[in-house]
């Protein structure tokens, strides 16, 4: 098997190259901040240098992590956002049908309206609320538009050891603030970048197999257990106590900040396609936070 990591740099494209590691997987990983090993640079929006990369390359699969998922820089950089976010992606699109590769494109939650309390599926209609949501609907319809072998893989928020993430600004506000205040109105499937690359390793083994079954299309994946923002920075603070010298001494409720009503209010996400289609288990969101703070403090 041999895979075209674009967005290696991020926080699902660092667990894809480990698990590709792990599973003896050939990749060439591409970033436009190749600030890791065996990243090279690539801009996906220079149209020329991801026709070269894709065209040259004998992979059969492009995974794009590659986004703009700051969602107050998205809003404030809206043309930026849909360069990358939209129009990268159906060049990526058109290149792979050109050269007979999957595309294995990441997308959100957040191109639904957040209105529909239990959990979306793939036959609900997006209805995006902010402009990042937009950009990524935009960008699936795109590739729906183009066709060829692709699989849309939209996810609740990654949280992991590094980059600028829930989990982050959680630790970070707990070094200088006694009380931290998070709606509970914001509901939400964390998702380990860990989880995330699991499962995007099992679809490509299945896919690599040629199963005779009909993959392409939407799928959702989140870790289970939906919780709200309030929920989880409690978890958060409470696995952190015994490995650092926080201050924080409760996490309370309090009305949405601005970055808090960018997100939509429920974004739960119903995996039941995925498990039915490729077998893919949802895992406990807590296991993987457990695990990226062992990570962060025992490393």
């Amino acid at each position: 098997m041999n895979v075209i990591i674009l967005g290696a740099s991020g926080q699902v494209g660092t667990a894809l190259m480990r698990k590709f590691d792990e599973h003896s997987i050939f990749f060439q990983a591409f970033d436009i901040k190749p600030n890791l090993p065996r990243v090279h640079r690539l801009d996906i929006t220079d149209v020329f240098a991801l026709e070269r990369v894709i065209t040259e390359s004998d992979a059969l699969f492009v995974i794009n992590c590659a986004a703009l998922n700051d969602m107050q820089y998205v809003e404030e950089h809206a043309k930026e956002a849909i360069e990358v976010n939209t129009l990268a992606c159906e060049n990526i699109a058109k290149l792979c049908v050109r050269t007979d590769k999957v595309l294995i494109q990441l997308s959100t939650d957040q191109v639904f309206d957040g209105e529909r309390k239990a959990g979306y599926t793939e036959r609900d209609n997006p209805n995006p609320i902010n402009h990042f949501g937009v950009t990524k609907h935009k960008a699936e319809q795109k590739i729906m538009q183009v066709g060829g072998n692709a699989i849309i893989l939209r996810t609740g928020m990654i949280f992991s050891e590094h980059g600028n993430n829930l989990l982050s600004n959680v630790l970070t506000l707990a070094k200088d603030n006694k009380t931290l205040y998070f709606s509970e109105l914001h509901y939400f499937n964390p998702t380990h970048n860990v989880d995330c690359a699991r499962v995007i390793v099992a679809m490509l083994d299945q896919i690599n197999c040629q199963a005779d079954v009909p993959l392409w299309g939407i799928y959702h994946y989140g870790g289970s257990d939906q919780t709200n923002f309030l929920e989880f920075s409690k978890a958060i603070i409470n696995g952190s106590k015994k490995y650092d010298s926080i201050i924080t001494e409760q996490v309370i409720a309090s009305n949405p900040t601005v970055a808090q009503l960018t997100h939509i209010k429920y974004a739960n996400l119903n995996c039941t396609k995925l498990l039915h289609t490729f077998g893919i288990k949802q895992l406990p969101w807590r296991r993987g936070l457990q695990r990226t703070l062992n990570t962060i403090y025992e490393s």
